[in-house]
């Protein structure tokens, strides 16, 4: 799990469904796509990360959450070195068969691509 700083807020989706807002940038990836918006507006703007895995990835919720804990543990070796901003990352179904290695370059790779932009 990630710090909770570095969470994204359940009051986000909320807001993000009454007003949507267009992502800054959109990368798709061997693990799935990443989507990032801008920063909430807070003192000190972070990188913020959610994943989502829906059920058409992993029928299971055990599935489904170990996906979503593997994608945190990957993310929190290099969430310090990403801009300010709101990361959705939407996990698809390589994500479950990929190695822990794969899947941490492979974000990484797809975040920094996004980042330079």
């Amino acid at each position: 799990m990630l710090p909770r700083g570095h969470r994204v807020p359940g009051a986000w989706f909320s807001q993000q469904k009454q007003n949507p807002q267009p992502p800054v940038w959109e990368r798709v990836g061997a693990v799935g796509t990443v989507r990032c918006y801008p920063p909430l507006a807070e003192s000190v703007p972070r990188a913020r990360v959610a994943v989502v895995v829906s059920k058409k990835v992993a029928r299971k919720a055990v599935d489904r959450n170990r996906i979503r804990r593997r994608i945190y543990t990957a993310v929190r070796g290099y969430i310090a070195q990403l801009p300010p901003g709101v990361y959705l990352v939407l996990a698809n179904r390589t994500a479950a068969t990929r190695s822990f290695p794969e899947l941490t370059r492979s974000l990484a790779q797809v975040m920094r691509e996004g980042a330079s932009n």
